[in-house]
């Protein structure tokens, strides 16, 4: 997992030279801890290097730059200001440097003085996008002055509509959009203006509370109701049901429909989804959006032409956007028609396991290791979880994980299986993600997946380019920068998304990926965009896209079941592979895809009167559900059962005959819910230790839970005979008894159930039931 802290584009940093003068050397080093620091978001440690590297009179141009934007990140304004006075720039600098300026004149109230340096951007750059933006904030401003003309609020109206106009997909335009609401709504407008504010520092309930003043304004204002179904929505919020109300009164606002489709989607809605999104689209031709989520919906419904339908309508609208890129690859996987992946040197297991050891080995001595004995314990038993469920299993890569003490919100990994869990995403998971099994899975399968497609043979790369770290040499915070920023944006996508697999095989919740990266956007720990390492963000969208696909993958079983019902054995089996692709460990998917394929091979055979075999389909396979927005309140004890559950069956895949373990999996299933389950985990067990007296009282339990009460009172009668010192059993006895009416017989189990457990909870309990019984 690796991060980077948020590095706004104030200035175009520029390259510095390399000198030959031993004092410019001595800059360049400070140049680049500078930029190691602020890469890794320390902004005070970074402006220090920037200073020294400033305060020689030979100091590279960029050195002057760097400085600045240290000071106005450290919060110094006027500081960077007179930073860029010194520096005189030329040619292809004057427009950014501009816009530098402009930008930090109006941070400073200066929006007059703002407007002119955005002009003179302008000049010098015709196509500067952040000048275009620069006019339409400090026009604004100028608007919003008091006693401000009508020209000049007809003004700042034509500077947001021109930015919005030539750069429809730049991430700005959202702001420039909420400018011109307040131009054009007035204070309503301005109320807007605050919610969003508000909503991107995920205050919702201010938001809200700003939304609704705008409403009492103005009642049809859509805009506000579409936004108070967004925070409605949030996961802290979770009013769903109020939030459907809000964008249904938004009826001519596309993205309204949209949302509402969005919500349609997650709960499984499909037609009710599709109609939502084509709403969107009548309202709105060119939201491709709307054309992309109605391409998901489809392939969800296996409807392959519609959906390339509409994948290609999102790449006709928006070619070079990420959600355009996004529907190629997706027609790609449905066409056929993939980019080949790179190949790399080949390096045994045996070699990369043991070049992976070394190198971390030796990052550990240089950097620190955390003493947490039960984190390492909790985190070795998540591990083991992952780890059983990848495509590169433990008996062939010794996974392990080692604590690391610093502060810096990341891990890595290595060939050969060694994870480097960092202090400070530890401390960031115990404070804004709730310290949750799912956070940790979500890292520790991202960083499996690493190991598991031996992205760590590049790591190992970077490493021994970072060499002082290998040679025990001091620690040096550029080096460590070169292994955190390191691996590619496809390394990173691949990761997220197979790495959320592998969590999703192992029992955990595969979106907590998704709200680790959404923490770190909200955090103000976004990774700078246009480097080759994804932003957050971008994270998010794309391992949302493919938990989609992951939803569309499991209805291939239930489509495989409807094709063997229809006889069409070769349609049942493609069904049946692809299902297994994605759960290679079901057993019901694996008996389907054999049947499949034997039914296969009997058409071949000519007909004859013999007899006739059994065959069993199995249908009863369903997949652990894939939440992709909060829903209703859970019970906050299923996702604990299922943990142990997921636990107890791990035992019992090393060892099936560990008796202990299958009857406490009973215990579980039966607490789920499913007495049925339970009942046949319990008659297998029964089948290993016909004795096992555990064994023998759960199962009448679960018979009970079934209404099934035949033979089950004879049955305790005799167990409790046999076993005279099981509670358990003289406790159901007791109440099974009581329950039929046998006061007096009820009355003795229960006392006999006293003497052998008086303390317990149990035991308050029974005297209750005594005491009904007087």
């Amino acid at each position: 997992m690796r991060t980077a802290s948020p590095v706004i584009a104030l200035l175009l940093w520029l390259p510095a030279a390399l000198p030959c003068r031993a004092a410019a050397s001595s800059a360049n080093e400070e140049m680049e801890r500078g930029d190691a620091w602020a890469e890794l978001g320390n902004w005070q440690r970074a402006l220090e290097h920037f200073r020294r590297a400033c305060a020689d009179k030979d100091a590279p141009r960029a050195a002057r730059l760097r400085l600045a934007n240290a000071l106005y990140r450290t919060g110094d304004r006027d500081g960077a200001l007179q930073e860029l006075a010194r520096f005189t720039a030329s040619g292809a600098e004057r427009a950014p440097v501009a816009c530098a300026r402009g930008n930090i004149l109006l941070d400073l109230g200066r929006a007059a003085d703002a407007c002119r340096s955005f002009e003179e951007a302008r000049a010098a750059d015709p196509k500067e996008v952040r000048a275009f933006f620069g006019m339409c904030r400090c026009r604004a401003a100028l608007a919003e002055l008091p006693g401000a003309a009508e020209s000049v609020r007809q003004e700042a109206k034509r500077s947001c509509g021109e930015f919005a106009e030539k750069f429809p997909a730049d991430r700005r335009v959202p702001v420039a959009r909420e400018a011109l609401a307040v131009l054009t709504f007035g204070e309503a407008g301005r109320l807007l203006s605050r919610a969003r504010e508000e909503m991107a520092g995920a205050r919702w309930k201010e938001a809200e509370a700003l939304l609704k003043k705008a409403l009492e304004q103005k009642p049809d204002l859509e805009e506000a109701h579409y936004l108070l179904g967004l925070t409605l929505t949030q996961p802290a919020v979770n009013r769903t049901e109020e939030a459907q109300a809000s964008f249904q009164r938004a009826p001519g606002h596309p993205q309204a429909w949209l949302q509402r489709g969005l919500f349609a989607f997650a709960r499984d809605d499909l037609e009710l989804a599709i109609e939502a999104f084509q709403k969107a689209i009548s309202l709105d031709a060119n939201l491709a959006e709307a054309h992309y989520q109605l391409g998901l919906t489809y392939q969800t419904l296996l409807k392959e032409d519609e959906a390339r339908q509409a994948f290609a309508e999102v790449a006709r609208l928006v070619p070079d956007s990420p959600l355009g890129r996004q529907a190629r690859s997706r027609l790609g996987w449905m066409t056929g028609n993939l980019n080949q992946l790179s190949e790399g040197q080949a390096i045994d297991a045996a070699a990369e396991v043991e070049l992976g050891h070394k190198v971390a080995a030796l990052l550990e001595k240089q950097m620190g290791r955390l003493d947490d004995p039960a984190l390492q314990e909790r985190l070795d038993r998540i591990l083991r979880r992952i780890a059983a469920n990848t495509d590169r299993l433990p008996e062939a890569v010794p996974y392990k994980v080692q604590l690391i003490n610093l502060d810096t919100v990341n891990a890595l990994s290595f060939s050969g299986g060694t994870i480097l869990l960092f202090r400070g995403l530890i401390d960031f998971i115990r404070n804004d993600l709730g310290d949750t099994d799912d956070a940790y899975a979500a890292v520790l399968g991202h960083e499996v997946a690493h190991v598991a497609l031996r992205h760590g043979m590049g790591m190992l790369h970077l490493a021994s380019e970072a060499r002082e770290l290998l040679q025990g040499q001091a620690f040096d915070v550029r080096n460590l920068e070169k292994l955190v920023v390191g691996l590619s944006r496809h390394n990173e996508f691949e990761a997220d998304q197979l790495g959320s697999l592998y969590s999703y095989r192992a029992g955990f919740d595969p979106s907590a990926g998704m709200l680790l990266h959404r923490r770190f956007v909200e955090k103000g720990m976004e990774v700078p965009e246009n480097r080759d390492h994804p932003t957050h963000s971008q994270r998010e969208r794309e391992l949302r896209e493919y938990l989609l696909s992951l939803r569309a993958k499991a209805r291939h079983f239930e489509a495989g079941v409807a094709a063997f019902d229809k006889r069409d054995y070769v349609g049942a089996a493609t069904h049946f592979e692809i299902f297994v692709g994605l759960f290679p460990a079901s057993a019901a998917g694996r008996n389907n895809l054999a049947l499949s394929r034997q039914q296969m091979g009997l058409a071949w055979r000519a007909p004859k009167v013999d007899f006739r075999l059994s065959t069993d389909l199995d249908p009863r396979f369903r997949p652990p559900p894939i939440v992709l927005r909060a829903g209703e309140v859970k019970d906050p004890a299923r996702p604990l059962l299922l943990q142990a559950a997921e636990e107890f069956r791990e035992i019992l895949r090393r060892d099936r005959a560990y008796l202990p373990a299958r009857i406490n999996l009973a215990s579980c299933v039966l607490h789920l819910g499913d007495p049925l389950g339970a009942e046949k985990i319990l008659e297998e067990a029964l089948r290993l230790a016909p004795d096992a007296a555990g064994a023998r009282n759960n199962l009448a339990v679960a018979r009970l839970k079934q209404n099934r009460p035949q033979g089950v009172l004879e049955e305790l009668r005799a167990l409790s005979q046999q076993n005279p010192n099981l509670a358990e059993a003289r406790f159901n006895l007791a109440l099974l008894l009581q329950q039929q009416g046998k006061s007096d017989e009820s009355r003795r189990e229960w006392l006999a159930y006293l003497k052998l457990d008086p303390d317990s909870g149990f035991a308050e309990q029974a005297r209750k039931q005594i005491a009904l019984l007087k």
